[in-house]
């Protein structure tokens, strides 16, 4: 389905370099918080996390507190000496206080803290299951709450679906730097850069490159040719099929790491000829080789990507990394080849669009892309979809499944119910966990992180929708919220009535829908028809079901 069409920018736009973009983004600056805002923020509130609390929300004391934020912090993971309550409630206060006062004369405490903050998130929380941070800090507050620096908006329902299909600006983190700054031009109009960071809706930063991405991707990527490509029956995926059952996965016989690496060996085969036509060839091949080691080492550049400001200490890090381990012949031979391919297609950039990407700023977006959200986020899925069947390390052993359980006899003769246990899969184990934005206009939270107050958050304040919670709440999904339920769940998973935010959108509403969800559900139904299919694995259902 193509995106909605938006009014045409303005042709300008496209001339701007990043000084007078940066300027612009200065000049939309939030408002200074009122005193009296301020005031009622820095109020006690009783919540377990003692005098802490109150240290950590100014200036000079702020400072002195956290030396004993980040023991708390350390402390309550290590060897839960204390509850998490008191160590979230310090985070709580930290990150907002810092959100509200972006532009504190003495904001080094506010910075720092953040910086706590954005660690602990990162680093201390959710290494077995990852989406017990939002769980966790939802039970504790409520609807919103602070999470790696960032206002986390876990609903109510009608909120997060308003914000989720809404304009969502992209700042001034987010969209402002390359992928590979000295590599990748300095466009500030964002013609080169990560198109998920690209604005979209009506909101200051948008002038219409979202969309104009959007149509490229529908018109020549995600097509009906990708998905006629996309099929068993295809000699070049039946030999990435093959490939990946000589992997040996089966049940009980391989681990995370020996999953990941087959996947990942699969998904960029299948992927780039599905997409664009490529055949990369085996595993031995230069062409495969080059595609799959470049795309590899896009991650330290992927920290750019966070709507945080901690991000902004990344780019000195971030730079030496593109030069020395990003080298930039690779990186310009993965570029070639993506123009190659998309000549083939026939690419052709839309005259009537002053925004629409040439032919080569197209193969940029899509190098990143390509990687990060069809590669990885593929791969993501497919560890709900297979991880507990497999019997991978921390797989179906939690309380809310992180995907199909081990013992459900998937439905592999009826598409329409395979695909639904797909949807739902994604829905309990989401492969993005939130999506990224900045307030394009002030808006108040009310009885914020449970605290009985309302607070006010300025324009750019870095928030993140989470996909966690809203798949879980009970208002949508019913009682059976945290139970695998496909069948039952059918209508809000697929379809007119869908609600599923899997897909960066709500069910088929949102400027920001994934444009390659058919091709990816159509994938991912192949890889798990594929190696169900197996005696091994019809051994081991059998097994399943008699214990």
């Amino acid at each position: 389905m193509a995106p909605p069409s938006l009014p045409k920018p303005s042709r300008d736009f496209v001339l701007l370099r990043r000084a007078e973009y940066c300027e612009r983004q200065r000049a939309s600056a939030p408002a200074a918080v009122s005193a009296a805002t301020m005031a009622r923020d820095k109020a006690p509130v009783n919540d377990g996390s003692g005098v802490l609390s109150f240290l950590a929300d100014c200036c000079v004391p702020g400072l002195l507190a956290l030396p004993c934020c980040i023991g708390q912090l350390v402390s309550s993971q290590t060897c839960n000496c204390m509850p998490l309550r008191p160590v979230a409630s310090v985070m709580n206060r930290i990150t907002t206080y810092s959100l509200q006062n972006p532009s504190c004369c003495c904001g080094v405490a506010a910075f720092a803290g953040k910086w706590v903050a954005y660690a602990h998130g990162m680093m201390f929380d959710g290494v077995a299951d990852k989406r017990r941070p939002y769980l966790e800090r939802a039970q504790l507050f409520g609807k919103t709450f602070t999470l790696c620096g960032k206002l986390v908006i876990a609903g109510p329902p009608a909120l997060h679906q308003e914000l989720v299909v809404g304009p969502q600006n992209r700042g001034p983190y987010l969209g402002v730097n390359n992928l590979v700054l000295k590599s990748l031009p300095l466009d500030a109009a964002g013609l080169a850069i990560m198109p998920l960071t690209l604005p979209s809706g009506d909101c200051p930063m948008n002038r219409g490159h979202h969309r104009a991405f959007r149509n490229a991707m529908a018109k020549y990527v995600t097509n009906e040719a990708a998905l006629k490509r996309g099929v068993e029956s295809d000699p070049v995926v039946r030999r990435a099929l093959d490939g990946l059952l000589a992997s040996g996965i089966a049940p009980g016989k391989c681990t995370a790491k020996q999953f990941t690496t087959a996947i990942l060996h699969f998904l960029t085969r299948t992927i780039h000829y599905g997409l664009l036509g490529l055949d990369l060839g085996d595993e031995d091949c230069e062409l495969f080789t080059t595609v799959y080691q470049t795309q590899a080492l896009l991650l330290p550049n992927i920290l750019y990507y966070s709507a945080s400001g901690p991000s902004a200490l990344c780019e000195p890090c971030c730079m030496p990394l593109s030069s020395s381990l990003f080298k930039p012949k690779r990186l310009e031979r993965l570029r070639e080849i993506y123009r190659e391919a998309l000549s083939v297609q026939g690419y052709r950039q839309d005259p009537s669009d002053p925004t629409a990407p040439s032919l080569s700023e197209f193969a940029d977006q899509l190098v990143g892309l390509i990687f990060l959200a069809a590669v990885n986020g593929i791969k993501t899925a497919l560890f709900g979809l297979l991880g507990a069947k497999l019997g991978l390390d921390g797989w179906g052993e939690t309380d809310v499944p992180q995907g199909i359980p081990r013992d459900f006899a998937l439905p592999l003769d009826d598409d329409e119910k395979l695909r639904l246990c797909v949807l739902e899969s994604i829905r309990l184990a989401p492969p993005v966990f939130e999506t990224m934005m900045t307030l394009p206009k002030p808006m108040v939270m009310r009885n914020f992180a449970g605290s009985g107050q309302d607070r006010l958050f300025p324009v750019g304040t870095p928030l993140a929708l989470s996909y966690v919670n809203s798949s879980l709440d009970p208002r949508v999904w019913g009682e059976s919220a945290c139970r695998f339920e496909p069948y039952e769940h059918a209508e809000l998973l697929w379809g007119d009535r869908a609600v599923l935010n899997g897909f960066n959108s709500v069910g088929e509403h949102g400027d920001r829908r994934c444009p390659g969800r058919e091709f990816a559900l159509q994938l991912m139904m192949l890889t798990l028809r594929t190696l169900a299919s197996q005696p091994s694995w019809a051994d081991a259902q059998q097994s399943d079901s008699q214990t």
